[in-house]
């Protein structure tokens, strides 16, 4: 079956989520679990990625798609454990007609002012440059 769109999504350092993640996307996904086990994470990280790569906002609160429902809460309530030490890494699998890539977005808060700034770079180059990667096996849970 030829699909296109978005394959899986791997968040690092995004809310609860602190060692990368990856959860495959199909056409029709589902996401069940027990209160607190990140099935809003993974929907927020979504949101996050939109805004980031959409509008170039890496300290997002209110999201453009959401309106006033949506408050992310800006990078500092969305880095894990609130560390502005580390950096949010979210990557994008996606298939297409053309082509089949990920792109990779690092968010991270910048030093002395700690403002929140972002990279974008395929994932591809991420993984064999200098740039970690943060892809890991697909059905790794949150723990």
């Amino acid at each position: 079956m030829n699909r296109n769109g978005l394959t899986s999504i791997t968040i690092e350092n995004f809310k609860g989520i602190g060692a990368p993640v990856t959860v495959p996307l199909r056409p029709l996904t589902l996401l069940f679990g027990a209160n607190s086990a990140g099935k809003s994470t993974i929907v927020q990280a979504l949101q996050y990625a939109w805004e980031v790569l959409e509008n170039r906002n890496p300290d997002v609160d209110r999201t453009r798609i959401g309106g006033e429902v949506i408050d992310l809460g800006g990078f500092r309530s969305l880095v894990h454990k609130h560390d502005l030490e580390r950096p949010i890494k979210i990557t994008l699998e996606y298939q297409g007609r053309l082509m089949n890539d990920s792109i990779q977005f690092v968010a991270s808060a910048r030093k002395p002012q700690r403002t929140p700034c972002f990279c974008i770079v395929p994932a591809s180059y991420a993984s064999a440059s200098h740039v970690s990667s943060s892809r890991v096996n697909p059905g790794r849970g949150t723990g």
